[in-house]
């Protein structure tokens, strides 16, 4: 019996294709000297990334301790990846996470996808446990699991139990985008159309992300209702009028807009910033004491 020493790397025929060829397989280049190919499987919609080498695997094995076979068994970040430093660590998170992590935004009480969660689900108990430790006692993420979670296969009615993990709002979103980030473009692309459009849509394809980012797409076409646009997808006009009932004639701080918008402080100051760079908004500076704030006015000519 011949045995075949292959490692494999399975993904998304459409949302993770790119990612594939243009990061798991230059990387396996870099680390190793070696070519791996990307197979395209049509008929179940996925692509494989797949080398053979008897050393890559002993190493990975023998050194790193990971597993061979399921990932079920693996027990988080290797030994000898947490002795080697904390940056380390997080690299191996940012891999596990643009594999095996989803990044999701919900609607909650308004009518597009606007609140951030990044989701990571897996049988693996010990994985979920390990993971934790990292990012919420060492890292200093806020996170929530929730282990021994019953699903029902929509398909094949079978059960399964999964163990998962979740980083909740904008505040976990912009320090994991900080501190460990993505580097799949599933992931990225998610990520950019929120920071550029205030929501992103629902089961969307990478490819149709990239055409939103490119303006081929229009994101609010998604929605069928007149969904409540963010202020930056507002023309200047349409900002003018939402806000003049309440700041007209006056000067207002970034917290008054933040209330009237129903915003973050911290898009809220994102927003004036913009606003002021492109000459809808004068501003002065106010002190009192040693406390520095900005006041802002409309530029109504300009708006």
């Amino acid at each position: 019996m011949i045995k075949e020493y292959r490692i494999c790397y399975t993904g998304h025929l459409i949302d993770e294709l790119d990612f594939h060829q243009n990061i798991i397989v230059p990387l396996i280049h870099k680390l190793y000297n070696k070519h791996a190919k990307v197979a395209e499987k049509s008929y179940n919609n996925t692509c494989v990334t797949s080398l053979k080498s008897m050393a890559i695997m002993s190493f990975k094995h023998n050194v790193l301790d990971l597993p061979i076979g399921s990932k079920a068994a693996l027990s988080g970040p290797p030994v000898a990846i947490t002795e080697t430093s904390e940056d380390c660590v997080k690299n191996c998170i940012r891999g596990i996470a643009d594999t095996d992590f989803s990044l999701i935004f919900l609607k909650r009480h308004r009518g597009f996808h606007y609140y951030p969660k990044i989701r990571g689900g897996f049988a693996n108990k010990a994985l979920v446990k390990d993971l934790k430790y990292w990012l919420g006692e060492i890292f200093g993420f806020g996170l929530t699991t929730m282990y021994g979670v019953r699903r029902t296969h929509p398909q094949t009615g079978m059960i399964s139990i999964g163990h998962i993990l979740e980083l909740n709002g904008e505040e976990m979103l912009e320090k994991w985008m900080t501190e460990i980030g993505f580097y799949s473009s599933k992931h990225l692309t998610k990520y950019s159309l929120w920071k550029k459009y205030g929501f992103c849509p629902a089961k969307t394809s990478t490819p149709e992300r990239i055409f939103m980012l490119e303006g081929k797409l229009d994101p609010r076409s998604w929605y069928k209702s007149n969904i409540r646009m963010t202020p930056e997808c507002m023309p200047p006009e349409k900002r003018f009028k939402m806000l003049e009932k309440t700041l007209l004639a006056k000067e207002f701080s970034s917290h008054e807009v933040a209330t009237a918008l129903d915003i973050s402080t911290k898009r809220s100051n994102e927003l004036l910033k913009m606003w002021h760079e492109n000459g809808f908004l004068s501003r002065k500076l106010e002190r009192r004491g040693s406390i520095a704030k900005f006041k802002y006015v409309f530029n109504a000519r300009k708006v």
